[in-house]
């Protein structure tokens, strides 16, 4: 999908770029800003109804963490593409990039639309790679994540 041109949706050619460009959500964005600032970033749970800018945060996040170059430090997936949880343990568990930032990001979208099961083992890629790799996940229910999912993230 063509994220600017004139082919470009509206929402992919004005989303905003950088944690500031983002309205409301003040305190959330506050602590974005504080993450990429130590660089230090934890395992994120964003949560809320469609359209209150998750991913867009998550993505602004990685952005301004790698100075907006994702490049081989970022993987974006939603829950519902098929071999999404292989492909994040491939991703999750290869070397990490040289740099800065000796992590890399991985954004899940819709953690609450997968079941149990995979949810189980996203924990446990969690738990399993924290040296390497950082999770933030989005979700519109909180009680549809696992408890010990949610645990493991800020």
């Amino acid at each position: 999908m063509a994220t600017s041109g004139p082919r470009a949706l509206w929402n992919e050619k004005y989303r905003p770029t950088r944690l500031q460009e983002i309205i409301g959500q003040d305190e959330a964005m506050a602590a974005l800003r504080a993450f990429v600032e130590k660089g230090v970033v934890p395992d994120l749970l964003l949560l809320g109804p469609p359209g209150t800018a998750k991913t867009t945060s998550a993505l602004c996040l990685a952005s301004e963490l790698y100075g907006g170059d994702l490049g081989a430090h970022f993987l974006e997936m939603d829950s519902g593409e098929r071999e999404a949880i292989a492909t994040i343990k491939e991703f999750a568990n290869s070397r990490p990039v040289q740099g800065g930032i000796p992590f890399k990001v991985v954004l899940l979208r819709q953690l609450d639309a997968i079941g149990i099961d995979a949810q189980q083992s996203l924990r446990r890629m969690v738990e399993g790679s924290v040296p390497t790799c950082r999770f933030i996940f989005t979700a519109h229910h909180k009680d549809r994540v696992i408890g010990a999912l949610r645990s493991r993230c800020t």
